[in-house]
């Protein structure tokens, strides 16, 4: 039988922290996110098939619903101001 030799590898000590040096090392301020305006939720139901080409309208110019319903109410406002900027 042959003899096998044992070695030991050199193995660091072990850290203080399991988290990495630069992120116990770098201290962290509070995140400033609280200065955006509240969003309030809306809930509401409409007809399926409604629902359906409002969403396939958002997704063909690229936007989601809320951006869709936020753009159509833009308008929708506009054209009001139009409307009674006519009348007078």
């Amino acid at each position: 039988m042959s003899e096998t030799k044992q070695t030991r590898a050199a193995v660091p000590p072990p850290r203080k922290s399991f988290l990495p040096d630069p992120v116990v090392a770098t201290p962290v301020g509070a995140a400033d996110n609280m200065k955006a305006e509240r969003l309030a939720p809306m809930t509401f139901n409409m007809p399926r098939d409604w629902h359906t080409r409002f969403k396939m309208t958002a997704t063909a110019h690229g936007m989601n619903m809320k951006e869709l319903l936020i753009a159509s109410f833009a308008a929708w406002e506009r054209e009001q101001k139009r409307k009674q900027g006519g009348e007078q």
